[in-house]
């Protein structure tokens, strides 16, 4: 007798997908697995890999659908990991996914014959096995520019998953791997960046010295918040009331601003709406271009 109970809770967990193993185990024949795809009860979608009830699987339903069809030891790679670990958003029906061995797969499921990787590389989403952020940013880098990598990177690094030195280790550990030059490069920028490693405390400490030393300078507060609309309060580092300048401390390393540049730029657009000058500084500029940047803000200030 068929365990429908046991199939449905095989479904819950793997959203929605269920494997032919899994079904026998249910007490179903293959006849029987037939008659319910006949009837619309289960729908194939890859060798051996059906999905109960809908013939429209959800995202992670195809993820785990893909997972299976791979079979024991597979795990997302590259892009799709990325994906689950909430690095990018999804992009397109492809597929990534590495594996121990070659299977036949239906759809737009890329496979990338690997030998094992150790358990500590791999984390759980969702049930499923993927590979951790340095792995994940190695498998898809063959198909990234650098722009693109870095912004991953970055966001990988801020969101404290993995850090420079185990992206490192982890290219020194698959030489051979194609994705190994690009991240190099990649960690190579960020560590180099003049933004890497330090705080936005130490920038305002550093900012505020050179600023009070310029001339002319008119009344400014700290830390106060500022509407741009009724639902949007922000707290620049700096505001003249007087110019109606807000001046911004861009603590981030630069690839950290182009993953919060969309963020920013809807900022700067109500500041400007307005009145309100949004006068931008990075660590680079403080370090290296000071005195450019003093003129250029006094010249906004006197406006």
């Amino acid at each position: 007798m068929v365990d429908w109970q046991q199939i449905t809770r095989h479904a819950r967990r793997q959203d929605g997908a269920v494997s032919l193993g899994q079904l026998r185990l249910a007490g179903m024949t293959d006849d029987q697995v037939l008659r319910a795809c006949a009837t619309g009860r289960l729908h194939r979608r890859h060798r051996g890999v059906f999905v109960v009830g809908s013939d429209v699987p959800t995202r992670h339903g195809r993820l785990w659908a893909a997972s299976l069809a791979a079979g024991p030891g597979a795990w997302l790679y590259g892009l799709t990991a990325l994906e689950l670990l909430g690095l990018r958003p999804p992009a397109g029906d492809a597929i990534h996914l590495g594996a121990p061995t070659r299977r036949r797969t239906r759809g737009a499921v890329v496979l990338h014959e690997a030998s094992r990787v150790e358990a500590r590389h791999l984390w759980r989403r969702r049930g499923m096995a993927v590979a951790f952020p340095p792995l994940a940013l190695l498998g898809a880098a063959p198909s990234l520019d650098d722009d693109a990598l870095a912004v991953l990177v970055a966001n990988a690094v801020a969101r404290r998953m993995t850090a420079p030195p185990r992206m490192l280790a982890a290219a020194e550990h698959v030489l051979r791997h194609p994705g190994v030059p690009a991240l190099r490069r990649v960690v190579a920028a960020e560590l180099a960046d003049p933004g890497h490693g330090r705080t936005h405390a130490e920038m305002v400490a550093r900012f505020l010295a050179l600023l009070r030393a310029l001339p002319g300078l008119p009344p400014y507060r700290r830390n106060e918040p500022l509407h741009l609309a009724e639902d949007h309060v922000v707290v620049p580092d700096v505001w003249f009331p007087g110019p109606r300048v807000w001046l911004e401390l861009e603590s981030r390393t630069w690839h950290e601003q182009r993953r919060a540049m969309d963020r920013d730029r809807r900022k700067d657009q109500r500041a400007a709406a307005l009145g309100v000058v949004v006068f931008r500084i990075t660590w680079q500029q403080l370090l290296h271009e000071w005195e450019r940047v003093a003129r250029d803000l006094l010249a906004v200030l006197a406006r």
